[in-house]
């Protein structure tokens, strides 16, 4: 489950930095081929005192977005490149908790075979042992008989 929700968390920020990046560098490569003038000029190619300080909030209107952008991109490198080492660790140990599974299964599978060849060694034992007693309980059977065959004698 963990997997499924990182690698959707890091395609969302991928997809989002992809967008960030997209905008960036439309509005680069417009200011670039238009050849727009420089920040400064525009304050003071204004016609009125009114024009210029508009012009002058504008432009720290835009700075501030384009700062903001800039940091947004950051913030998405670095949450996505933080999101793969989670995703990274939680494989590894997905990976390690299989192997141990593995592991135990094969564990298991060693100790029933090693307890199935126990229990066949117990059970021929057990004839063998069940033959021994009716033998000795044949023999006691014939000297109980030889010594009524005596005493009556």
């Amino acid at each position: 489950m963990a997997i499924c929700f990182l690698a959707l968390e890091i395609l969302n920020n991928e997809n989002e930095l992809d967008a960030v990046r997209f905008r960036y560098k439309k509005r680069v490569l417009n200011s670039y081929l238009k050849g727009q003038i420089t920040d400064l000029e525009k304050v003071f190619s204004s016609t009125t005192w009114r024009q210029a300080m508009y012009r002058a909030q504008y432009l720290k209107i835009i700075s501030d977005i384009e700062k903001k952008m800039a940091k947004r991109i950051e913030k998405l490198l670095v949450d996505i490149s933080r999101q793969k080492v989670e995703l990274e660790v939680v494989l590894r140990n997905n990976v390690n908790l299989k192997r141990d599974k593995e592991g135990q299964i094969s564990s298991y599978r060693t100790m029933r075979v090693d307890r199935e060849k126990e229990l066949n060694r117990l059970r021929s034992d057990k004839k063998a042992l069940s033959t021994y007693i009716n033998e000795k309980e044949a023999g006691i059977k014939q000297l109980e008989n030889i010594i009524k065959r005596v005493l009556e004698d």
